[in-house]
């Protein structure tokens, strides 16, 4: 009886720090992207898929959110564009046979996040021989977080 009182204690407690922490981000309206191939964030490899995508300049991340509702939340920096984006636009690089996201541009705006890049990326640009292909995705629309 005890232990099932601690754990469910335990596992309100956890719920509450966790809707907690959700509530302290200031996001940015989410926008819907189709992508159409494989594409890592970070060190975390992504099916090709629509995603739901989100920025919070202030504590410098970007939120992923698929059609599963599953986030994840990746590290970024501020960046600067010269020009506002007329969409909300995903920058991928393209180096080998594999994409990375590098950065995503918000609509109406010259801001942006660039994402810090994982392990395999920075491996494979270190034996990259010249330049990486650059690919940039509009968002179709903007989404209200409807996954």
């Amino acid at each position: 009886m005890s232990n099932t009182l601690v754990s469910l204690v335990a596992s309100l407690l956890v719920w509450v720090s966790f809707a907690t922490a959700q509530s302290n981000f200031t996001l940015t309206k989410g926008a819907e992207a189709s992508i159409p191939f494989r594409f890592m964030v970070g060190n975390q490899e992504f099916p090709a898929g629509t995603y739901i995508v989100q920025l919070d300049f202030e504590k410098q991340v970007v939120v992923i959110r698929n059609e599963d509702r599953k986030v994840r939340i990746f590290l970024s920096k501020n960046d600067e564009r010269r020009q506002a984006t007329a969409k909300t636009q995903l920058v991928f690089r393209h180096l080998g046979d594999r994409f990375f996201l590098n950065a995503v541009w918000q609509e109406g705006t010259t801001a942006g996040e660039r994402l810090l890049p994982g392990n395999v990326e920075t491996e494979l640009a270190r034996h990259q021989s010249g330049p990486p292909q650059t690919i940039g995705l509009q968002a179709q629309k903007n989404a209200n977080s409807a996954y």
